[in-house]
């Protein structure tokens, strides 16, 4: 903008400006697919996840943790328990 209209502006503002007003001038790149795919165990009982969640569950002087078992073939929950640190 400076060489060819003699003007400064600041680039975010340009940017801000072409993209709102001059979209349709922009070229933009095919999306691209999502390469990443997870497999699941095939039976149920086969694998176990097991996760942790440490938060204020309750009202107590020390955080509570939430410890959960997940089946990977259906994805329900096995079990749950709290436990104190």
């Amino acid at each position: 903008m400076e060489q060819l209209c003699n003007f400064k502006r600041a680039r975010a503002t340009l940017e801000s400006y072409v993209k709102t007003n001059l979209s349709h001038l922009v070229p933009t790149p095919a999306p691209k697919k999502r390469t990443y795919r997870r497999f699941r165990r095939a039976h149920v009982g086969e694998l176990w996840q097991h996760d942790s969640s440490i938060h204020q569950w309750w009202p107590a002087p020390n955080k509570q943790t939430l410890l959960l078992t997940v089946d990977d073939c259906s994805g329900l929950f096995v079990a749950g328990r709290f436990v104190e640190r």
